[in-house]
């Protein structure tokens, strides 16, 4: 660079110039939402305070590297995990010198059919997923036309560039009829759903990272979010007490340092998060001392220590763990359910027994 400084410098003097460098220019993607798809409702789940703590527990956004997963801590069914893991690894990879995009629409309706211990029908089940890494001083052209399966024991890592941008956006539409029965009678529980998780900054762009050696601090205006709306709840074709409610969570980035090389945690900085009706914060000390955490709900207050770490490289981690979002909202919707399944209906009875009653 001096060299060339000192060359342009010469040529000045003789009424000559260099040209300027071109650069290649980032092409972030429009998120898939507007804010709205990504705010809390007036109907959130309200969580005990074992949820909320097993909720962050698993949360793999919590840990370094995972700042484009995201998790609501919800256990995943291994037939419905690999069967969107498979539909997903289809998907294309398109990419130049700075710019990787997986852009898609997926039908998941036969990954949901029969998961859980009762009779799940899907109506419909459509993933919409866009993911993006931008690398200004990386050549990130050799992944082009390469599929989600192919990369994903690689790591695509912006090595080179000062400034990283990422975003991932996972849409679900799920539409499903679950048959129980419950005390002695056959109920029909038809549902719509909607998931949004993403992973941008709160004006709807990429979240940025700064690198600066064997370190990257990630802007404050990055936030992960993790919304399921129950759009419809029918039983026996009336109304149920769950259509409008949600689960929502929020991790909003905060003084967040990562060192480039893998590490369980954080090095420092903390999120400000919701996870359903409890607020807080997760601060970090070290990248390998698990994160505290502190979370209250108005009347009560929860301390401890987040329970897990990860090794997963931030790269493109997002791509196979996107299909593990899918998996976990498939099982999720199926799991709300089964218990009423084995118990004869005594969980579902408080938000059934008015319909079946009718119905009778």
């Amino acid at each position: 660079m001096r060299t060339r400084i000192a060359l342009c410098a010469a040529l000045a003097t003789l009424g000559l110039g260099c040209s300027k460098e071109k650069k290649q220019s980032l092409t972030e993607p429009a998120s898939l939402f507007v804010a709205a798809d990504l705010a809390a409702g007036t109907n959130v789940k309200t969580l005990e305070a074992d949820e909320v703590a097993a909720d962050v527990d698993s949360n793999e956004t919590l840990s370094a590297g995972g700042a484009a997963l995201g998790g609501s801590g919800l256990a995943l069914a291994d037939e419905t995990d690999a069967c969107t893991t498979a539909k997903l690894r289809a998907l294309p990879v398109t990419a130049d010198k700075i710019n990787l995009t997986v852009r898609g629409t997926v039908d998941l309706s036969s990954c949901a059919d029969g998961v859980g211990a009762m009779t799940t029908k899907t109506n419909g089940a459509t993933m919409k997923i866009l993911l993006y890494v931008g690398c200004l001083d990386d050549d990130l052209s050799a992944y082009d036309g390469k599929t989600v399966g192919e990369l994903i024991d690689q790591k695509v890592e912006c090595v080179k560039s000062e400034t990283q941008k990422r975003l991932s956006n996972v849409e679900l539409s799920l539409s499903t009829t679950t048959t129980l029965a419950v005390g002695g009678d056959s109920v029909t529980i038809d549902e719509d759903f909607h998931v949004a998780n993403a992973l941008q900054n709160t004006g709807g762009g990429t979240c940025s990272a700064t690198v600066n050696g064997t370190s990257q601090t990630w802007k404050n205006d990055c936030h992960a979010v993790d919304r399921m709306l129950v759009t419809k709840q029918q039983i026996n074709g009336e109304k149920g007490a769950d259509e409008g409610q949600e689960q929502f969570s929020e991790l909003v980035f905060k003084d967040l340092v990562e060192e480039v090389a893998d590490a369980a945690w954080y090095a420092s900085g903390s999120f400000n998060v919701r996870f359903g009706n409890w607020t807080g914060n997760v601060k970090y000390t070290s990248s390998t001392t698990p994160p505290s955490y502190t979370l209250s709900d108005g009347a009560q207050t929860l301390s401890g220590v987040v329970g897990r770490g990860s090794t997963t490289s931030l790269a493109l981690a997002e791509l196979p763990v996107a299909g593990a979002r899918a998996a976990r909202a498939l099982h999720e919707v199926a799991a709300r359910h089964a218990p009423d399944a084995v118990n004869g209906g005594a969980a579902l009875s408080a938000r059934v027994s008015p319909v079946s009653a009718r119905a009778r």
